[in-house]
């Protein structure tokens, strides 16, 4: 149910979404859904909790994992990408909570986006401090060019596919984006 209520949500945005579409689309009637979810917002909030639980266990993965600070984010780029790869809807609804002031999910991003973001800044800044990573740096910056840089790849999937015929999504294509964002990460952060 949250899965397809998370594609619909994906393709068509919270406002272009009726819960009679999505109720279609599971092969049940719109106040059956209902049952389970008391409204349209209510089913929107639990698509982005899932999306949450799933993005803080993997960033607490890439940073609980063996390894220096400097192996940890190698790897964390390549899982980073993976994650987001694997998920084609996530990309969409996250850029659409990122851009609209009046979304639903704007209290949820409040509570939920700052700690996993102060974590990533922590991050950097615990690597430079153990001379890991370069000290001139500024963490906040790179945490918010690497959401760019990975978020923004995938949004922009659809236009690249229409203008250039390229598909970002391919597996090739993918293992190419992690090589280039690694090297860019690379040249940004470690020490020569």
């Amino acid at each position: 149910m949250l899965q397809v209520a998370q594609a619909l949500f994906a393709e068509r945005g919270y406002r272009g979404t009726s819960l009679r579409e999505i109720s279609a689309r599971i092969g049940i009637k719109a106040p059956s859904l209902l049952h389970h979810f008391a409204s349209k917002d209510e089913l929107y909030l639990a698509v982005l909790d899932r999306i949450f639980i799933r993005l803080e266990a993997a960033a607490g993965a890439i940073a609980a994992g063996p390894g220096d600070h400097r192996e940890r984010i190698e790897r964390g780029v390549g899982s980073a990408i993976d994650f987001i790869a694997s998920r084609p809807h996530f990309d969409r609804i996250m850029w659409n909570e990122f851009t609209d002031d009046k979304s639903v999910g704007r209290q949820m991003l409040k509570r939920r986006v700052p700690p996993l973001f102060n974590a990533m800044v922590d991050f950097i800044r615990e690597g430079q401090q153990q001379g890991e990573f370069r000290p001139e740096v500024d963490p906040f910056h790179f945490v918010m060019s690497m959401i760019a840089v990975t978020i923004g790849y995938f949004t922009t999937g659809a236009v690249v596919r229409r203008i250039w015929n390229r598909d970002l999504l391919d597996a090739q294509t993918i293992e190419r984006r992690k090589r280039e964002v690694a090297d860019m990460v690379g040249r940004t952060l470690f020490k020569v």
